[in-house]
């Protein structure tokens, strides 16, 4: 993973993660599924962008964050096999 606009100090006006792997590593399609999940999935993505708004002001609920995406990513799993 390349990260930048992280100093010492801790965040900075703007970050970004760029995330890299082999194909063969699992973690990467994950990313990629929900990428086209949110692209055929309209309202799924409205809510995500909300709730991306929301954690941009209060980090505190990254975990929810995290359980959404962890949710959809099941989802996805169970259609791929």
């Amino acid at each position: 993973m390349f990260v930048n606009g992280y100093s010492p100090s801790g965040l900075e006006k703007e970050s970004f993660h760029i995330h890299m792997g082999t194909l063969s590593q699992n973690w990467v399609w994950d990313r990629v599924y929900f990428r086209d999940y949110l692209n055929k999935n309209s309202e799924e993505a409205k809510n995500y962008e909300k709730l991306k708004k929301i954690l941009h002001v209060n980090m505190k609920m990254m975990e929810k964050h995290t359980q959404m995406v962890m949710n959809i990513l099941k989802k996805l799993q169970k259609k791929q096999k």
